[in-house]
């Protein structure tokens, strides 16, 4: 809600009803979000590496709504859908999401892997090329095998220490160590970072007894259990975007709501 309120006052005319927020809220059920949190993908993984490697190049590889529209035309999958069946294609496919893997990847493997012409002259071709490699040289320079290697060791180098476990700590990190994950905009930054701090935080974090963290046992994990949690912002996707709306908790300037019914594009925030 706060980060709604901040955003909300960045852009001319856009409010937030607090009223329907918490209307929204109250008819919420927790066990039913906590267990809806934290279903995850359907895939099995042999270790927790291996889940949190998963999780932070699917997170990584989210590059919004912009090219929806020439997906659709190419695949019938929208940018978010395309990102997750790459994902698990890359899951599924390849050996070992390893830092020699991301940093040799190349146009063949869009192809191969996310089912689109990788073109030379696509964008989003290039970018999730450029974005893998980048990756994996910044594990090579990290001396990290995985990207769930370095989570975990900073975690727990955390926990020896007596330091809390922050989300704040892991996105300022995972921002300050690999050129994918700092990312900014007009109202907000390390969006990447948040959202797969709050995955982490609802795959093994969650005070819940829905799921377990680990086989046999319901107790969270400490390392992912946040005491910010609460502080990290939620999605921003066109899709949160349009049920806030569509729930009454955003409201928009009569200009902006007729651009936006209207199917006009926007200029990105």
């Amino acid at each position: 809600m706060h980060h709604l309120s901040v955003c909300a006052a960045g852009l001319g005319g856009v409010s937030i009803n607090a009223d329907a927020a918490a209307a929204v809220a109250a008819r919420l059920k927790p066990d039913e979000v906590r267990a809806a949190a934290r279903a995850g993908f359907p895939v099995r993984f042999e270790t927790i590496e291996d889940e949190i490697t998963f999780l932070a190049i699917y997170r990584l590889l989210d590059f919004g709504s912009e090219y929806d529209e020439q997906l659709r035309a190419a695949t019938g999958r929208d940018a978010r859908e395309t990102m997750q069946f790459g994902a698990l294609g890359l899951h599924l496919g390849a050996k070992r999401l390893d830092r020699h893997f991301l940093k040799d990847f190349s146009l063949f493997g869009v192809t191969n892997y996310f089912s689109f012409e990788a073109r030379v002259d696509h964008p989003l071709a290039d970018a999730i090329r450029a974005t893998l490699n980048g990756a994996g040289a910044a594990l090579e320079r990290l001396g990290q095998r995985t990207f769930g290697q370095h989570i975990l060791k900073l975690l727990d180098a955390r926990k020896a220490a007596g330091e809390p476990a922050l989300a704040a700590a892991l996105v300022a990190d995972l921002a300050a160590n690999f050129p994918g994950f700092d990312d900014v905009a007009t109202c907000g930054e390390s969006r990447k970072a948040q959202a797969l701090a709050a995955d982490l935080f609802a795959r093994f974090g969650m005070p819940t007894d829905v799921g377990t963290a680990d086989p046999g046992t319901a107790a969270p994990d400490a390392r992912f259990a946040w005491d910010d949690a609460a502080l990290l912002a939620g999605d921003s996707g066109a899709l949160a975007a349009a049920a806030w709306r569509g729930l009454g908790v955003v409201a928009l300037p009569e200009a902006l709501a007729a651009a936006v019914d209207g199917g006009q594009p926007l200029s990105v925030l």
